[in-house]
């Protein structure tokens, strides 16, 4: 917000910018060799672990989510109690690790991913940068950029805030990823989906409007 009377408009506009920018940026820096390579370490991998700490908790929760309507064999790495070792140690080689973390990066994902990397566990990092802690111990990088490195003028800020960091950039990325990985699963993941809605729907998972009672009302008019 403090630059906003410099650029001549409002701080939110200069978020959205932001988030937009880095949003546009996913499909620039990284082809489809890279995703698709990407998502058959996943479809290769015994089980697939999924990581973030601090503010990239949020994305790994729920690509660990989003993946879980896909395939069975997810888990996700949260250190419930502390143990987030623990968690990590199922993962041998013949698995994968999809980390997720932008700058500044937490020492607790830098150190455990090298951990995991040293078992011989195949890593895919979804982040800010490719010199990022997370990039160097992975095989598969997936990145966005951050506006300054798309194109935007390099004297304006390099992020939006100073006491958050927006995710907008990972959450894209793992957007990406799990759309991708369904458009290629096959029939494995098609036979999973609808084992999957199928099972919310009798569960009645989501919210529906009752019927007017006694039939009163109008009908809906059609859309």
């Amino acid at each position: 917000a403090s630059h906003a009377p410099q650029s001549g408009g409002r701080g939110q506009d200069a978020l959205t910018q932001w988030q937009t920018a880095a949003l546009a940026s996913i499909r620039q820096v990284n082809d489809d060799a890279a995703l698709d390579a990407a998502v058959d370490a996943l479809l290769r991998a015994r089980q697939v672990g999924f990581l973030g700490t601090r503010s990239a908790f949020g994305i790994a929760f729920q690509m660990g989510y989003a993946y879980h309507l896909l395939r069975r064999n997810g888990i996700l790495i949260d250190g419930l109690g502390g143990a987030s070792a623990e968690d990590a140690d199922s993962l041998q080689a013949g698995d994968a690790l999809v980390v997720v973390s932008q700058a500044p990066y937490p020492s607790a994902t830098v150190r455990l991913t090298a951990q995991i990397a040293a078992r011989g566990v195949t890593v895919l990092a979804l982040t800010d940068s490719l010199a990022s802690p997370m990039a160097r111990a992975a095989r598969h990088v997936l990145h966005f950029a951050r506006p300054a490195e798309a194109g935007a003028d390099a004297s304006a800020p390099r992020g939006p805030a100073s006491f958050f960091h927006s995710t907008a950039g990972l959450l894209g990325l793992a957007e990406h990823l799990i759309a991708r990985l369904a458009a290629r699963g096959g029939d494995e993941v098609l036979q999973r989906l609808t084992e999957i809605e199928t099972r919310l729907r009798d569960e009645g998972a989501y919210w529906k409007e009752p019927p007017p009672r006694g039939g009163r009302g109008r009908p809906p008019v059609p859309a």
